[in-house]
C-alpha cells in the first residue's frame, strides 16, 4: 500500500513447472497422450494509483519465459527449449478512469506480444494492442449499469492459433450493456 491511500503495488517473481502435459502422441498424431514437461519463469508488476482526486489508473505488465523442457512430437522430433504455442513474452494492460460518486468513465489498452503458432517455433503470430472504453452509473448501492465498448479501433487480430495455418480471430468492435445487481 502506498502512503495516504494513493494506491497499491504488487510485484511477483515465479517459476512454475508442469509434468505430463497433454500433447500429441509421437507415434500417432491424431491421438493425445500425457508426456513432456513445460516450465515458465517470469515477473509481474501491477499498480493501482490514485494520483489526484477523481482519477484512478490500473497498470500491469508481465515478462514471461516459457518453454518445453521435454516434448517429443511425431517422428521423435524434440521440441525441448521451444516456446509453447500462444504464450507471449510480454503482456501489459493500462486503464485510466475518471470517477465521481455515482458514475465513472474509463479508457484502456491491452497489449499482447508476438507468439508462436506451432511447437517448432517456425510460425509467428504478430502481437497486438486493443483499446476499450467503459462507463458506469451506480443507480443505488445495489445496482450499477455499465456500458463497455470493446476493440474501439476495430483491429483485426488473432489471440489463439490452432497449428500454423489456423487462427481464431479476436472479437471485432462491439458494445455491451450490463446491469450488476448486489443482494
Amino acid at each position: 500500500m502506498l502512503p495516504e491511500a494513493k494506491g497499491e503495488l504488487t510485484f511477483a517473481i515465479y517459476h512454475i513447472e508442469k509434468d505430463d502435459i497433454i500433447t500429441r502422441d509421437p507415434s500417432n498424431p491424431t491421438l493425445r497422450v500425457q508426456g513432456g514437461k513445460q516450465s515458465s519463469r517470469g515477473i509481474e508488476l501491477a499498480a493501482t494509483l490514485f494520483p489526484v482526486n477523481h482519477w484512478r489508473t490500473d497498470l500491469n505488465m508481465a515478462l514471461v519465459d516459457a518453454r518445453y523442457d521435454a516434448l517429443l512430437e511425431a517422428g521423435g522430433v524434440s521440441r525441448a527449449g521451444n516456446t509453447p504455442i500462444d504464450v507471449p513474452k510480454k503482456i501489459a494492460n493500462a486503464w485510466v478512469y475518471y470517477q465521481q460518486t455515482s458514475w465513472e468513465a474509463g479508457i484502456g489498452a491491452r497489449m499482447v506480444g508476438k507468439r508462436f503458432a506451432n511447437n517448432a517455433n517456425t510460425s509467428t503470430m504478430q502481437g497486438y494492442t486493443v483499446y476499450d472504453a467503459s462507463i458506469a452509473w451506480r443507480v443505488n448501492p445495489k445496482t450499477t449499469l455499465r456500458g463497455n465498448l470493446r476493440n474501439l479501433t476495430d483491429k483485426l487480430y488473432a489471440p489463439v492459433s490452432y497449428a500454423a495455418q489456423q487462427f481464431i480471430l479476436g472479437e471485432s468492435r462491439r458494445a455491451e450493456l450490463t446491469a450488476e445487481l448486489a443482494f
